[in-house]
């Protein structure tokens, strides 16, 4: 939906990780219509090895590494 791709975009405009997480699984849960998807690695498993997947581990990976990594949202 147009208004899921806006919140998307803003979050990444803010670099927001925790306003795209929630908007990433709203997309994920309408786009293959599994109510399912609750977590961003529940949506990586149906992306199958593509950009957007890649974008997503990297986002995943600065929210929980230990060594924290600066994450920019214009890369998603």
């Amino acid at each position: 939906s147009k208004s899921l791709a806006k919140k998307v975009q803003q979050a990444c405009n803010e670099n927001d990780h925790h306003k795209l997480t929630v908007a990433l699984v709203s997309w994920g849960k309408i786009y293959f219509n599994d109510k399912n998807i609750t977590s961003l690695s529940e949506l990586t498993r149906q992306l199958d090895n593509t950009p957007l997947q890649q974008a997503i581990l990297q986002l995943e990976e600065s929210r929980y590494s230990r060594h924290k990594t600066d994450w920019q949202g214009c890369f998603l």
